[in-house]
């Protein structure tokens, strides 16, 4: 018997671009608010709930980039206290409620 593959149909979100789109470095953003996360909220399974890919970057070229499910990607934005996040909240929680 042939094993084969299962493709995994979830939608991955890019991380940064979730939390940070309106900061003026969202790389130093992100890894803040990634470790301020895991040391202060105790969201120790943030790394096993994320992955990586190769995605464009805003330069054109293929880069290493934070994902993670919408599940993920909401619990990393409710954490977030900025009214600015509010409208994304909104978006995502119903969106992840159909899934």
């Amino acid at each position: 018997m042939r094993k084969t593959d299962t493709i995994n149909t979830e939608t991955l979100l890019r991380v940064i671009q979730s939390v940070s789109s309106k900061k003026a470095e969202p790389f130093k953003y992100w890894n803040a608010l990634k470790k301020q996360l895991v040391d202060q909220e105790g969201f120790s399974e943030l790394s096993s709930n994320m992955g990586q890919l190769k995605l464009p970057a805003t330069d054109g070229k293929l880069r290493e980039t934070d994902v993670a499910n919408m599940k993920t990607v909401l619990r990393i934005i409710q954490s977030i206290p900025s009214k600015n996040a509010e409208p994304f909240k909104q978006w995502l929680a119903p969106e992840e409620a159909t899934r």
